[in-house]
């Protein structure tokens, strides 16, 4: 047992100390078996999950519960600069002084005396000092600054990001729109006429284009599925709890009762937000 009793501070200098502190006992020798056992992959993964979290936070705009998973989010990077520093020898002190050095001499419109009239100069700014700071793209590859590990979804918007700065892009929104109804079209073509493999290419097409209008509307569509996916979940509960109380079985040959609870319960949601 380890003797210690957290002390809520008033500062922010005072707290984040204390919060490193109950972090560093926790993977002490004496500390938690669970803590102790975490790697950098445990904690990324977990952390990963706490940013969903976060982002359910700030769609239900409920403070309390985006504080508490605020505070989440930033065990998880302490959590990982604790694990740094223990088995790789980064020390967190280099951690933030690197990154408040790095963000300084990237904003030179801010903290120097170089002009940004809007964001694509600033954009331009930002390349320039990463020039000189040699972190540039593989001249084989316009895609090498894009990490690896990125998951798909952010991935194919960060792809479609990267080319549109340099003006690869649609004229307007309709000419996305009009791409997606086009990959659509393909892929019915494809599952009436093709094979599996030609099948999945072309809805592989139809999602890169779907991500594609996503980001040409500011949309991040890997938080954008997200609440699709809790959305879908919400209401087909519903569905099955309305279901049960009407003594409809919740299986294929009541498709059609199943499915009318559902338009119920749409329109509901959509009077209700009205």
């Amino acid at each position: 047992m380890i003797d210690y009793k957290p002390v809520m501070h008033n500062n922010f200098e005072n707290a984040i100390k204390e919060f490193w502190k109950m972090i560093t006992l926790l993977r002490s020798e004496n500390g938690c078996p669970w803590d102790k056992k975490q790697t950098s992959e445990n904690i990324l993964e977990d952390l990963k999950n706490e940013l969903y979290e976060l982002s359910d936070a700030l769609e239900k705009k409920d403070k309390d519960e985006e504080c508490e998973e605020l505070g989440d989010v930033l065990l998880g990077v302490l959590f990982l600069m604790n694990i740094a520093f223990e088995k790789r020898g980064i020390d967190p002190l280099s951690v933030v002084n690197n990154e408040i050095s790095k963000i300084y001499t990237r904003h030179p419109h801010v903290f120097g005396d170089k002009c940004a009239q809007d964001e694509s100069d600033v954009w331009a700014i930002w390349r320039e000092v990463k020039k000189k700071e040699g972190k540039v793209e593989d001249e084989n590859d316009f895609f090498s600054r894009i990490p690896k590990s990125m998951n798909t979804y952010d991935r194919a918007a960060e792809l479609h990001r990267k080319v549109r700065k340099v003006g690869f892009d649609w004229d307007n929104d309709d000419g996305v729109y009009a791409k997606v109804e086009e990959e659509l079209n393909e892929v019915k073509n494809a599952a009436l006429n093709e094979g599996k493999d030609a099948l999945e290419m072309e809805c592989g097409d139809l999602i890169f284009a779907s991500i594609a209008l996503c980001t040409r509307l500011n949309v991040n569509p890997d938080i954008a599925i997200h609440r699709t996916n809790r959305k879908f979940e919400s209401r087909f509960n519903k569905v099955v709890k309305l279901a049960k109380e009407r003594g409809i079985p919740v299986d294929r040959e009541h498709f059609h009762e199943l499915d009318s609870i559902w338009d119920e319960i749409k329109q509901t949601e959509h009077d209700n937000k009205n």
